[in-house]
């Protein structure tokens, strides 16, 4: 594994973490408010739980995104070109 392994990995389970605590509470009350019938509680936890859930997958997005993009740079630099020559086709 290398340094960017390590920080996807990190970002993967930061992920997780933050699901565990924001959004599973959500989950299990939403299921509850279900099994009591409280219809409009439960779509309006159902609301939260899904935005806070897109939050979390655009951070962790981004965050890949630019791992992605500093290991892209590094292999450039290790191979003495640059992004613009791979991109018109200079190689």
């Amino acid at each position: 594994m290398n340094e960017y392994d390590y920080l996807r990995a990190f970002v993967m389970e930061r992920f997780d973490s933050e699901v565990t605590t924001e959004v599973d509470p959500l989950h299990d009350q939403h299921k509850l408010l279900l099994l009591q019938k409280n219809y409009l509680e439960a779509a309006r936890l159902e609301t939260l739980r899904d935005r806070i859930l897109q939050e979390l997958y655009i951070k962790r997005a981004r965050a890949e995104e630019i791992i992605n993009w500093l290991s892209l740079d590094n292999q450039l630099r290790r191979e003495c070109t640059t992004y613009c020559d791979v991109r018109s086709g200079r190689l």
